[in-house]
């Protein structure tokens, strides 16, 4: 690695640590209306969002805060700007931005059934991660990390359209088939809200 990568590997660590203590003060913080809880709650609130229970929020947050950590590990191994790449990714997962932003939450419906991911920063069942563009989310990433089985996705400007769940199927099962974790999708929409589920999912280790 050289000087200038490690610069920019430093200063996209201590973007995270600071990101990480703002997010941390944020879920204590009271929220000004109902929408600004989606971005802890989790994926069982996301068809009616409502007051998400406060005493969870500190929790949730912890967790989001341990999945990012171990998220940007892997990031930072193939990213050639990854200072930039880690402030592009963490801007939308604040409670102003996420309900404004595509929102994926990424779930185990049956935990029994699935063993451990690959980092041991993060242990968890299930997580949402927002964000602006559907690239800028590495599924696969994702799935050795928080094995899952289902996705549901929230559109935040008007309802789902097959077509585009189509191609938002392809694009996962491909991101997917590049670390062999390849699977048939089934796209389910319901309004805004469009539930993905995986076939063959990856189930841990």
């Amino acid at each position: 690695m050289s000087i200038e990568q490690q610069r920019d590997t430093d200063a996209g660590w201590r973007r995270f640590e600071a990101w990480a203590k703002r997010f941390a003060e944020s879920a204590l913080k009271k929220p000004r209306s109902n929408a600004e809880t989606i971005f802890l709650a989790d994926y069982n609130w996301v068809e009616s969002i409502y007051e998400y229970p406060a005493a969870r929020f500190h929790d949730a947050a912890a967790q989001k805060i341990a999945f990012m950590r171990a998220y940007l590990v892997d990031m930072s191994f193939d990213s050639t700007d990854f200072n930039t790449d880690v402030k592009e990714l963490l801007l939308p997962q604040g409670r102003i931005r996420a309900p404004k932003t595509l929102g994926f939450w990424f779930a185990q419906t049956d935990i029994a059934q699935f063993g451990a991911g690959t980092s041991h920063h993060f242990q968890g069942s299930q997580m949402p991660l927002f964000a602006t563009s559907i690239k800028q989310i590495d599924f696969a990433t994702v799935c050795s990390i928080l094995p899952y089985d289902e996705i549901v996705i929230r559109n935040p400007e008007g309802n789902w359209e097959k077509s585009d769940l189509a191609k938002i199927s392809r694009r996962i099962s491909n991101d997917l088939d590049k670390e062999g974790y390849g699977t048939e999708i089934e796209a389910f929409p319901q309004g805004n809200i469009a539930k993905l589920y995986l076939k063959e999912p990856y189930r841990g280790v």
